[in-house]
């Protein structure tokens, strides 16, 4: 009987130890912190791709309670009208598993919090009277993204994961270990977020950061494909292709054959190259390493003057400048803009296109102004 007295005494202590209540103060803090951050939003509009909706909050609108340490939120939504409310209750955030955020509409932020096997359990009012419930794990929130603040790490996301910590850790479901550890290595900013995820996979803020890598790298694939297109259509204008042999090349670019038959040849045993003494309108250059074309150059504009060939090159680089990201290419202007180089890199193919203007000095045999576009396959970053 005395072990058994034990064993419960020691169950209720340890018990006990594990649901501390969070202080009323620290709750009320929470609180207001997210209350502001929603009303932030108070009377923005958004589409969500079929319905208008005004999103409106009172000032109060997100409440931790101390009896409880449970949550309630609400928000009103109006469309065609007509508005209602969205009350949800008991809402445990010790439970919470991760969230993740978009932009829906109209610089607002919507925040999913998702409650793993949980549920919550939501109440629609229209002028006070119950017409539905809903019932989900996961839990909207609201923020509006202002763009005239400095960009900086969402606040929204500070104020909720700490909420969430401290909610876990009064219930003990994260230890004081576990929770110090992970706030240090989200604060040391020699960490990416690959290796916080890896470390803490089940932190609330691990499924947000692997949200922000997966759209990180949507990103990333999309501007490649803007400029792997970009350069594409360079390649089909001027008939260059990546990895022929000179044979092939001569197929697919027939004009090619005229400078490989009457221009001069250098061959050094693995490089060989064709070239025209003086450079003129049309292909000037063709080299070929290792039986595969390596460099290509062709002058696409030679006139007298300069207007045709500035025109040229400017509206290519104006399109540079609003389609492809800056890492991608880099421009050089020499001699009071007389030379100016656009240099375009694919770092998968290791492949660069260069445009170059060139206005020739005055009173020369030669012509005023000229287009070249040069190939390099196989080249390094530049």
């Amino acid at each position: 009987m005395k072990k058994l007295t034990i064993i419960i005494t020691l169950l209720f202590t340890v018990s006990t130890l594990k649901a501390q209540s969070v202080p009323y103060e620290r709750l009320e803090i929470f609180s207001k912190n997210i209350s502001k951050k929603q009303f932030e939003a108070n009377g923005k509009t958004y589409n969500d791709g079929k319905t208008d909706y005004e999103i409106s909050f009172p000032e109060e609108n997100f409440t931790i309670y101390f009896n409880s340490q449970l949550a309630t939120n609400v928000v009103y939504k109006k469309s065609n009208n007509k508005e209602l409310m969205y009350l949800t209750e008991n809402i445990s955030l010790g439970r919470v598993v991760g969230f993740t955020s978009g932009i829906i509409d109209n610089n607002i932020v919507v925040w999913k919090i998702d409650f793993g096997k949980f549920n919550l359990t939501t109440q629609i009012f229209d002028n006070g009277k119950l017409i539905n419930t809903t019932i989900s794990n996961e839990l909207i929130l609201y923020e509006y993204k202002n763009a005239d603040k400095e960009k900086t790490e969402s606040s929204f996301l500070v104020y909720f994961s700490h909420i969430c910590n401290t909610m876990k850790k009064s219930v003990g479901m994260i230890t004081d270990l576990a929770l110090k550890a992970e706030e240090k290595d989200w604060l040391d900013e020699s960490i990416t977020m690959d290796n916080f995820v890896k470390t803490h996979p089940n932190s609330v803020r691990s499924m947000q950061l692997k949200h922000l890598i997966e759209n990180k790298k949507r990103k990333e694939l999309n501007e490649y494909n803007r400029v792997h297109s970009f350069m594409d259509s360079l390649c089909q204008l001027y008939k260059f292709k990546l990895g022929l042999s000179e044979k092939e090349f001569i197929n697919y670019n027939p004009e090619s054959s005229k400078i490989i038959k009457s221009s001069k040849r250098y061959d050094n045993g693995n490089s060989l190259m064709y070239w025209r003494q003086y450079d003129r309108l049309g292909i000037n250059t063709i080299d070929f390493t290792d039986g595969i074309v390596s460099r290509y150059i062709e002058r696409v504009v030679e006139e007298k003057g300069y207007k045709k060939s500035q025109s040229y090159f400017t509206e290519l680089l104006n399109k540079v400048k609003k389609d492809i990201p800056d890492s991608y290419f880099r421009h050089i202007i020499l001699a009071d803009r007389d030379y100016q180089s656009l240099m375009i890199y694919d770092p998968k193919l290791k492949f660069e296109i260069e445009i170059i203007f060139s206005i020739s000095a005055k009173n020369t045999k030669y012509e005023d102004s000229y287009i070249d576009i040069k190939y390099f396959a196989n080249k390094p970053k530049m």
